[in-house]
C-alpha cells in the first residue's frame, strides 16, 4: 500500500519559490512567489537587491505591504486565481529608492502552476529603466526633429520667397538695363560709322572700350539670368540632332578675328567622321562661346588655341585647348565652383564674375554630358566636353 503524502499551501508555495529560484536564477530574473491568498512565500535575492533592499525579509507578508503599488488591485489578482485572467502587468512603474533616485520597473503577475491557479502567483520584476530612457530620449528627438522640420520648412519658405523676389528683380533689372546698353552701344558704332576718319587714335581706343564694356554688360547680365534659370530648375533645352563639327567650325570662324587681334593661332583638328549629338544648339554655341572667350583672355601672343573632336565610348568629345598660362591642381579643382575667380585674375583685374564656367558644366550637365579641366602652370589649359552620341535612325 502507498501513501499520498499532502502539503500545505504555504509549503506548496515555499516549495514552488525554490524552483522557481533554482530556474530563474539562471537567468538572473528578480521574482517573488505568492500563495493563494496573495501572502508573499518566497522573494529571490535578485528582487531584493533590485529593489535596494538586500536585508529585508518579506516571507509572511501580504503583498499589499510588500509593494504598496498593488494595494486597489486586490480583486484583479483574484481574478488571476480563479483563473478568469491570464496575468496581470504593470509597465513603467517609477520606483523611488531610499537615496532618492528613480527607477523604472515592470511588474508581471501570472499562476506559477497554470493548470491550477488557485495554488499561487510568481511575480516577475524587470528593471525597464534603460529602455524608458531609451523611450524619452527617442520621443525627445522626435519632437526635435519635429521642431527642427518645422523651422527648416519656414526656412524654405523664406528662401523660395527670397528665390521668387530675386528672379523677379533680375528679370526687371535686366529689361531695365538692355535697353539703355543698346542705345550706348548704338551711339558708340554710330559715332565709329560717321566721325571715324577724323577721329583721333585716343578717341578710336575710347570707342572700343565703350564697345567692349557694353559687351561684358550684356553678357554679365545674359549669365545672371541663366545663372536664375540654373537654381531655380526652370533651364529649358529645345534639342535637335545636330553635326558637332559644323557648329565647331562656326565657333571657329566667329571668334578667329579676336584671336588674330591678340596674335593667337586659332586651330581646328576636327574627328575625320561626323559627330551626331542631339543638343540645344543655342546652349551649345554658349559652351564653346564661355570656353573659347576664357582662352583668349587669358592667353599671350603667339599662344595657340586649338579646337578638336574626338570619339570617345559611346559618346564624343569636344575639346578646347590652349597653350597659356595654366592653372595649379587646387585651382582645378574649383574652376567651376559659382563665383570662383583665381588670385592671379583678381590681381590683373581680368574681367568676369566667375560664372561662365559654372554656367559651362551646368549646360553640359543639362545635356547628360560631363566636362572636365586638364591644366599644368606653363604648359596649358584643355577642357574636354564630352556628350553622348546621337545614332540618326
Amino acid at each position: 500500500m502507498t501513501s499520498k503524502m499532502e502539503i500545505s499551501p504555504i509549503e506548496a508555495a515555499t516549495l514552488a519559490g525554490r524552483v522557481a529560484d533554482a530556474l530563474l536564477r539562471m537567468h538572473h530574473a528578480a521574482f517573488a512567489v505568492l500563495d493563494g491568498e496573495l501572502v508573499v512565500r518566497y522573494v529571490s535575492p535578485d528582487l531584493l537587491a533590485l529593489l535596494h533592499a538586500p536585508e529585508m525579509d518579506p516571507a509572511g507578508q501580504p503583498l499589499t505591504h510588500f509593494l504598496d503599488l498593488f494595494v486597489g488591485m486586490e480583486e484583479v489578482l483574484e481574478d488571476v486565481l480563479r483563473g478568469e485572467s491570464e496575468g496581470v502587468s504593470l509597465d513603467q512603474v517609477n520606483w523611488e529608492l531610499p537615496d532618492g533616485s528613480f527607477l523604472y520597473f515592470s511588474f508581471q503577475c501570472l499562476p506559477y502552476m497554470p493548470a491550477e491557479p488557485r495554488a499561487g502567483l510568481l511575480l516577475i520584476v524587470e528593471d525597464t529603466t534603460a529602455l524608458n530612457q531609451m523611450r524619452q530620449l527617442m520621443v525627445q528627438d522626435r519632437n526635435e526633429l519635429r521642431l527642427l522640420r518645422e523651422a527648416l520648412s519656414r526656412t524654405n519658405d523664406q528662401l523660395r520667397q527670397a528665390n521668387q523676389t530675386k528672379s523677379l528683380f533680375l528679370s526687371m533689372a535686366a529689361h531695365d538695363l538692355r535697353a539703355p546698353l543698346s542705345v550706348i552701344q548704338g551711339y558708340a558704332d554710330l559715332l565709329e560709322m560717321e566721325l571715324g576718319a577724323i577721329l583721333s587714335d585716343d578717341q578710336h581706343e575710347f570707342l572700343r572700350i565703350i564697345s567692349n564694356q557694353v559687351d561684358w554688360l550684356v553678357q554679365l547680365i545674359a549669365d545672371l539670368l541663366d545663372l536664375d534659370r540654373i537654381e531655380q530648375g526652370n533651364l529649358i533645352l529645345n534639342q535637335e540632332p545636330c553635326l558637332l563639327e559644323e557648329l565647331v567650325q562656326e565657333s571657329a570662324r566667329v571668334y578667329a578675328l579676336n584671336a588674330r587681334q591678340k596674335g593667337l593661332s586659332l586651330r581646328l583638328n576636327l574627328a575625320p567622321t561626323a559627330s551626331s549629338v542631339n543638343i540645344d544648339p543655342q546652349r551649345l554655341r554658349q559652351v564653346m562661346h564661355n570656353l573659347l572667350s576664357n582662352a583668349i583672355k587669358f592667353c599671350r601672343a603667339g599662344d595657340t588655341i586649338t579646337l578638336s573632336t574626338r570619339q570617345e565610348g559611346d559618346g564624343v568629345v569636344l575639346a578646347v585647348a590652349d597653350t597659356g598660362p595654366g592653372v595649379t591642381a587646387e585651382q582645378a579643382g574649383r574652376i567651376f565652383d559659382k563665383y570662383y575667380r583665381t588670385e592671379e585674375t583678381r590681381q590683373r583685374q581680368v574681367q568676369g564674375a566667375g560664372l561662365g564656367l559654372y554656367i559651362v558644366k551646368s549646360l553640359v550637365e543639362a545635356h547628360e554630358g560631363r566636362v572636365q579641366v586638364i591644366s599644368q602652370p606653363g604648359w596649358g589649359t584643355r577642357f574636354d566636353v564630352w556628350l553622348p552620341r546621337f545614332d540618326w535612325v
